[in-house]
Parts: structure tokens; sequence; C-alpha cells
């Protein structure tokens, strides 16, 4: 395997990883009861499984039946893997519009933060949704509308993930992540 491919799984996953904590925190300190460790684990697995399979050629039609998600994290508990397959399979993206905000409200909060911090990271940077919207479309022209669907989806994530932690979505920022896990890691 090319470890460069690894290297940036890695180094993505713990940015969003390091997002997703952030947010996490924020809520719970607004009261709402969340699950943190699950939250943890799934922000740093949620990409593992996906790059085995692209090594293996399978393709994300078939990754359910015969890829290396149900392998890779056969050891983690069912909220773990529901989490982190989440970020990656989003059908509600296809719903209409009000068929999207009942989705979202029945959610577990814990799937939607991993997925929104996914959302945020584009390679190791934290961004805009809009920025983030803006890069995929240059990165892959023929999929813009799609982008354009991804994009009025998770603006209504961020919506609800925002009003819980009672935050901007501008403090989900490089600066305030890391200088929460830089805190955390001294003291």
């Amino acid at each position: 395997p090319k470890k460069e491919g690894w290297r940036n799984v890695v180094e993505h996953s713990l940015v969003v990883n390091a997002t997703a904590l952030f947010l996490a925190r924020k809520i719970a300190g607004s009261g709402q009861a969340i699950d943190q460790e699950l939250v943890d684990t799934a922000s740093i697995v949620h990409d593992i499984a996906k790059r085995k399979d692209k090594e293996n050629k399978v393709s994300r039609n078939d990754e359910h039946t015969a890829g290396a998600t149900g392998i890779l994290l056969k050891d983690y508990s069912e909220e773990v893997v529901r989490a982190a397959q989440y970020s990656g399979r989003v059908a509600e993206i296809f719903l209409k519009e009000d068929e999207q905000v009942q989705a979202i409200s029945e959610k577990p909060i814990e799937d939607l933060i991993v997925a929104y911090a996914d959302a945020r990271v584009r390679n190791t940077n934290i961004v805009s949704l809009e920025e983030a919207r803006d890069k995929n479309k240059q990165k892959i022209p023929d999929d813009a509308d799609f982008y354009d669907k991804w994009y009025s989806f998770y603006q209504k994530v961020e919506t609800r993930l925002i009003s819980l932690a009672d935050i901007k979505p501008s403090d989900i920022s490089e600066e305030n992540v890391f200088e929460m896990v830089k805190s955390e890691m001294s003291g």
C-alpha cells in the first residue's frame, strides 16, 4: 500500500477527530447529553475502511457487502460503526428539504457531529461549509449538483449542532480547535 495515501487518511482523521471533539465538548458544555467517547472513536476510524476499500478496488456500491468496514471495525460497538460509516454514506442528502430537517432531528447527535466535522475538514484544513463545497466542485466538476445538495443538507446539520453548542460556525476554526487540543495535552 502507498504510505502517502495512508498518511493522508491518518492526518485527515486526526483533524476530523479534534474538530468533532471540539464540537462535542461545546455541546456537552451547554448541558446536552452526548457520548463523547463515541464521537472520539468514530471520528478517528471514519475513513480507515474507506481507504482499505480503495486499495482493494471495492466500489462504493459494494462497500456494505464486500467492503472492509465490517472486517476492520468488527471489534467496535454498533454505535461506533454506525457513526463512523454515516459520514461517507449520508442518504438524507437526497431527501426533500422538509424531510431532511425531520431526518436530522431523528439522527443521533454523535453521528451528525462526526459527519459534520468530516464535511468541514478538507485534507487537514478546517474550512467553512462554503469553502468545502467549492473545493469539492472544483475537484469533481461533474458532481457540482450533488455538492449543492450536500451543502444545503450540511447547512441544516450545522444549524442544529451550532444551536446545541451555543457557538457560531466560525468558532469551529483551526485556532480554536487546536488550542483545545493543546490545552488538553498540557493539562
